[in-house]
């Protein structure tokens, strides 16, 4: 990793953490279905479902009703944080534990992304200045950064997304530069593999990421000469 590129990733992750939103009930309904998973060990938000109203109710009992997967993201850093802090102290404001979790689970990815975007238009351009500036912008200059500070799955999704593609792409140029060798063909096969991956957590997180998991499969259809092995991605 370049120097610069590890100053534009400290530099935009401080950013996005930096700044605290106040909960609110499309972040809490994500959250509640978190903290219902590591503490009651189910997913049903019966016991938190109150500081909502983007809930649906089913055979008795109150459920989240966004796309589960960035609450999947954060249990492991949500686990981590109860290890440290209990959430029950009343001395604890509510929404920091979701702020130090967003961190993780949004933050990071989104600063993540930024870095693939500065990857992509340099290689794209051949212009350092240039992807620096459209990474910048990109960071700092659109919504990426509000929905940065937001325990919402629209950053970590386009991370995901944005890394299958990246990946896929990675694949065309290889082939095109060089001869295919037998480990250019698993390092490649591991390629698409992984952009599957991404690009199906792009989908559970927010679900309309499904039609750009799509139309990936199309594009790697279109660039790959072995149309068998995109059956891995």
């Amino acid at each position: 990793m370049r120097k610069v590129e590890l100053i534009l990733f400290f530099v935009v992750l401080t950013a996005y953490s930096f700044f605290v939103q106040y909960p609110n009930v499309n972040q809490n309904t994500r959250f509640d279905l978190t903290r219902a998973m590591v503490e009651e060990h189910t997913v049903s938000i019966d016991r938190y479902q109150e500081n909502t109203v983007d809930k649906s109710y089913f055979n008795g009992h109150w459920y989240a009703d966004k796309a589960p997967g960035l609450s999947f993201v954060a249990l492991v850093p949500y686990a981590l944080f109860l290890r440290l802090q209990p959430v029950n102290d009343p001395a604890v404001w509510p929404g920091y534990p979701m702020s130090v979790v967003n961190t993780i689970a949004v933050a990071l990815p989104a600063a993540l992304l930024v870095l693939l975007v500065l990857r992509w238009v340099r290689t794209v351009t051949e212009d350092e200045q240039v992807a620096l500036a459209v990474a910048v912008v990109f960071a700092l200059g659109t919504l990426a950064l509000p929905f940065a500070t937001l325990f919402f799955g629209h950053m970590t999704s386009a991370f995901f997304s944005f890394a299958a593609f990246y990946a896929i792409w990675q694949i065309a140029g290889r082939s095109r530069s060089s001869p295919a060798g037998d480990r250019d063909r698993q390092g490649s096969a591991w390629r698409l593999f992984g952009a599957g991956l991404m690009a199906g957590l792009a989908s559970i997180i927010e679900y309309p990421n499904a039609l750009i998991a799509g139309l990936l499969l199309f594009y790697a259809l279109a660039i790959l000469q072995d149309k068998k092995r995109v059956a891995l991605y």
